[in-house]
């Protein structure tokens, strides 16, 4: 028993069940399934946020971009090459408020630079006004346009496509704080509620392993609430009173079969007894013994079967038991018997 207590084996049983039962309470699993679907749920919609976003900003970029080079090519159609040189040059000493920063390349034919901020010219095709994602100083991500404006001439405008980053960075830190409350706030409300639940389901468990006090168990100090554990609450109690009245009934039965029986076969080895106390051949004696001796048996047999069906009756039933420190008491009969045991 000592030995026991220090593996581990010493503590109560109920604290086992207990510990047994919140490993696999099904309750746990559905907080830990809540748990994980908000985690789902906070992730799909930070996704989508920055999806939307992200698209919103290319949107936006690629109408600038378009906006700005139809207007310079309206410019070239009406003032020609030098103003539009001119206005190119005049855009790129303003540094715009509240939007991408544009870039620009006027090019000939052959590539050469006549105006602009860009070095080279990316791989876009103006003939068809191709659009499309680019590079430019310190690999900064851009949204440029290419257009043709005439046999020796072709114009480029290009926007940054990064300016949105700031606030994705922000709507991140706002999910990942919001959705870090929220989870937890999942969390503890239905541990809150699993805890309820478990409690209420404990009390008409602990009646079953407990049949003898199931009334006071499974009825008393539960808030009533009407649902699906209430109605299992009071069927269990209903089903328990049942079978503790059918025990009693089976108990008092075999009593007063016990009784019935018992009492006759006395009575007939008293008329024996009787009988033997009268003149009888030897060999008549002698079978009065006997039928004796198979009543006795018989009255024996009777109740040892009585006390097999009453102790069947109690299993499990812990009610007069008590805990019984083991290591003490084999101390004890150690001592009783020592000095025995050295003659």
């Amino acid at each position: 028993a000592c030995a026991g207590d220090h593996l581990g084996f010493g503590l109560p049983a109920a604290q086992r069940e207990l510990a047994g039962i919140a490993r696999t309470s099904i309750f746990s699993r559905i907080v830990w399934l809540a748990i994980a679907l908000s985690v789902v749920l906070v992730l799909g919609l930070w996704a989508l946020t920055d999806q939307t976003i992200r698209s919103a900003a290319h949107a936006s970029t690629e109408e600038s971009v378009d906006v700005d080079l139809a207007g310079l090519v309206d410019i070239y159609a009406s003032g020609g090459q030098a103003e539009l040189e001119s206005r190119i040059a005049d855009r790129l000493t303003i540094t715009p408020a509240g939007r991408s920063q544009p870039h620009y390349l006027l090019t000939d034919e052959t590539g050469g630079r006549i105006v602009g901020d860009l070095q080279e010219w990316p791989d876009l095709d103006p003939k068809v006004s191709e659009i499309g994602p680019i590079e430019i100083a310190d690999d900064r991500p851009a949204l440029a346009r290419a257009t043709q404006l005439g046999p020796d001439l072709r114009l480029l405008v290009a926007y940054e496509s990064d300016q949105a980053e700031p606030l994705l960075r922000r709507v991140a830190a706002l999910f990942i704080i919001g959705g870090t409350l929220f989870v937890l706030a999942i969390a503890l409300f239905g541990r809150h509620a699993a805890g309820k639940l478990q409690s209420r389901i404990e009390q008409i468990n602990a009646a079953f392993r407990r049949p003898e006090s199931a009334q006071a168990v499974v009825t008393p100090r539960v808030v009533r609430r009407g649902d699906e554990i209430d109605e299992l609450a009071d069927n269990s109690a209903k089903s328990l009173e049942r079978v503790r009245a059918l025990l009693g009934a089976y108990r008092e039965t075999s009593d007063q079969i016990a009784h019935e029986i018992r009492t006759p076969l006395m009575h007939l080895d008293q008329r024996l007894v009787k009988a033997l106390q009268e003149p009888l051949p030897p060999n008549v004696s002698a079978r009065i013994v006997d039928a004796r001796a198979d009543i006795r048996r018989l009255v024996g047999m009777l109740e040892s079967l009585l006390d097999i069906a009453s102790s069947k009756a109690r299993t499990g039933d812990r009610h007069g038991l008590a805990p019984v420190n083991l290591s003490d008491m084999a101390t004890r009969i150690c001592n009783l018997y020592e000095v025995s045991a050295e003659e």
